[in-house]
């Protein structure tokens, strides 16, 4: 028995079976998807390669273990993102199936979306050497700094018209392959017995796939390139932590702690406990409390390849490089975390960064023995001054229940901000508001 169009072109056998039915059925146009997901994840794949190609020690076996592996987390991650298509397929009726412009639609919007990954996961990698991960997360949260910023760092009308005109190429040469997949007819019973089977494939995935048990290289370059950013995305989202173990470097606990004991020995102190794991100490007070005023700069973005007093050749930061030379300067230090906010959890607890979520954004943050604690029982006006919103992180939050009245750019007059963007007033201004409110505070 056969079924035709409405022009009479054999579409379904049904003596055939369910073969047929995937060949030239209405799971064609999902075998379509897929082979585009495929071709796109390959290119995504081939251009970060690329960009990572002066770090990898690269070899023939290296490349074959980079790609297979990723044809087969591409895989995983198409049978997750199958998933509301094949439901469509099994459900909608004939009449809304073989609707032709509502599949062209759905075409060009998922091939453009897969175009823009192409070029997000090009910049995410610049900045970070690595796929999707909970850092984009972090930012998503915060989709209108995010998006205001990238607007303002990158040519975004430019980026969305290319990929439009090339999308429509594309949409061009996939339609006519569209188009002979929805003029199909099909019984429900039929489409249940054929489809349902795909469903399967992402309950498998994610029963016995998992991210950090298919490492291929000691090569971390080589890894992220094995696997696919859209996977990884949602696997930060889910598991909601980045994996400690994989972006710092670790030693055993007990070599640490016994260099740590070593290096903070000091005369006028010493250690309570003789337990190798226990660093607390007493400290003994040398002479008179000295009173000074307490001003503490953030620079933010400042690596220590800019510096002169660190190597750097281009004298970009003089005044920062002259201060080196007349004050107690630290060499022997390393930034241990991947974000600001990293940063500013060490500066007031003197931690190193701890896995997953900061403890700035976490819940029950409040009045830790800090920095800023310590600082207020001497008597001291502590004030937080950030010259972009505050909200932002949580730091007004963490800060506020930690020792420090918060300054923010809410608190900007309109004459106090002469330049501003995404992430606040510039930093001439937030120096001017800084005095002002250190003048403030010695007055009283």
């Amino acid at each position: 028995m056969r079924i035709g169009d409405s022009q009479g072109n054999p579409a379904l056998s049904l003596t055939k079976g369910s073969f047929t039915l995937f060949v030239k059925g209405r799971l064609k146009s999902l075998f379509l998807l897929f082979l585009v997901f495929i071709v796109f994840s390959l290119i995504t794949r081939t251009v970060l390669l690329f960009q990572a190609l002066p770090n990898l020690d690269m070899s023939l076996f290296l490349l074959v273990k980079i790609y297979g592996m990723g044809f087969f987390f591409d895989c995983v991650t198409f049978s997750y993102f199958s998933i509301p298509f094949v439901l469509y397929a099994i459900l909608a009726p004939d009449r809304l199936f073989n609707f032709k412009p509502a599949a062209w639609v759905a075409c060009f919007i998922i091939t453009y979306a897969l175009m823009f990954n192409i070029v997000a996961e090009y910049f995410f990698f610049s900045e970070f050497a690595s796929r999707y991960n909970f850092i984009a997360i972090d930012y998503l949260i915060y989709t209108t700094e995010v998006i205001r910023n990238i607007r303002e760092s990158y040519p975004v009308n430019w980026i969305f018209g290319s990929i439009f005109v090339v999308n429509i190429l594309i949409f061009l040469i996939l339609r006519k392959y569209l188009n002979s997949s929805h003029q199909t007819m099909t019984t429900l019973k039929q489409r249940i017995k054929t489809c349902s089977a795909l469903l399967i494939l992402p309950i498998l995935s994610y029963v016995f796939v998992n991210l950090s048990a298919f490492a291929i290289s000691a090569d971390n370059y080589a890894n992220e390139l094995g696997e696919n950013g859209l996977y990884n995305l949602v696997a930060a989202f889910v598991n909601n932590e980045l994996d400690y173990d994989r972006f710092y470097a670790t030693r055993d606990n007990k070599i640490v702690l016994a260099r740590l004991k070593d290096l903070v020995q000091e005369r006028n102190n010493h250690f309570v406990s003789r337990d190798c794991q226990d660093m607390t100490r007493e400290i003994c007070h040398e002479g008179s409390e000295k009173r000074l005023n307490v001003i503490v700069v953030v620079e933010e973005s400042m690596s220590g390849e800019y510096l002169k007093a660190f190597g750097g050749k281009d004298g970009l930061t003089p005044n920062l490089d002259r201060l080196a030379t007349k004050s107690l300067f630290f060499t022997n230090l390393y930034a241990a975390g991947t974000r600001t906010v990293r940063g500013l959890e060490a500066v007031n607890l003197s931690i190193p960064p701890l896995p997953g979520t900061s403890i700035i954004k976490r819940q029950h943050n409040e009045n830790f023995f800090s920095w800023g604690a310590l600082m207020k029982t001497r008597g001291y006006d502590n004030k937080f001054i950030y010259a972009g919103h505050g909200y932002f992180d949580n730091m007004n939050y963490f800060f506020a229940h930690n020792g420090f009245d918060i300054v923010d750019k809410t608190d900007f007059t309109k004459g106090e901000v002469t330049f501003d963007n995404a992430w606040g007033a510039c930093d001439k201004d937030l120096f001017c508001k800084v005095v002002k409110e250190a003048n403030g505070s010695y007055a009283h």
